[in-house]
């Protein structure tokens, strides 16, 4: 089995990194989110705009929001 050029295996290991950044901050953004709800009176503001990070990262890097915004191939 040939080995992936260098820029390749590069290019590979930022796009884990960055998944893996993306992993870490969904966990921080929930932690925030449960602490939240289990102490504030009125959460259901916070937890509104809690969610509109979470939403972004989800679309953004999971479900390829850019290919699908461009309608394509994404470098």
């Amino acid at each position: 089995m040939a080995e992936a050029p260098r820029g390749d295996r590069r290019e590979l290991a930022f796009r884990l990194f960055v998944g893996e950044l993306v992993i870490v901050a969904l966990f921080v953004l929930d932690a925030i989110e449960y602490l939240i709800a289990i102490n504030a009176q009125q959460a259901t503001l916070w937890m509104a705009l809690l969610a509109i990070p979470q939403a972004w990262l989800i679309f953004r890097f999971y479900m390829h929001g850019r290919q699908l915004r461009r309608g394509g191939e994404d470098g």
